[in-house]
């Protein structure tokens, strides 16, 4: 949504309401919150790390952590919460929730085994 903020965001979405029978009646109220969840962080050495990092390992990609700056979940679970949690998915990030969003399919599926992996070892199905 950061793409749709100020006045050519506001005028974007009043145009798309507008054009709507149900939304041109009840036009939608727009308020771009400021630090509504404070900037989370999650240990190196917490479990769902690990796993995240040993099945990124065990499928033979490149493992590695990194901050993200941009409101996701994890900041609420963690923030809210106290529930470790990381961000971990496919495809480049630039292309996240925008009008040229894709994922290829092999990061996809990779992305699937990764969590398939971690979650079994999270949880102490597998080592």
């Amino acid at each position: 949504m950061g793409k749709l903020r100020g006045a050519r965001g506001r005028g974007w979405i009043a145009a798309a309401a507008a054009a709507d029978p149900w939304l041109g009646e009840r036009p939608p109220e727009i308020a771009w919150l400021q630090g509504g969840v404070p900037p989370a962080e999650v240990a190196d050495d917490e479990r769902v790390v690990r796993a995240l990092l040993g099945a990124q390992s065990a499928l033979g990609a490149r493992a590695s952590i990194a901050g993200l700056d941009n409101w996701s979940d994890a900041a609420t679970l963690i923030t809210e919460a106290r529930i470790p949690a990381v961000c971990y998915g496919p495809g480049d990030l630039h292309l996240a929730h925008g009008a040229d969003e894709r994922v290829p399919v092999s990061e996809l599926v990779a992305c699937a085994q990764g969590i398939a992996i971690a979650a079994m070892r999270f949880c102490g199905v597998v080592s």
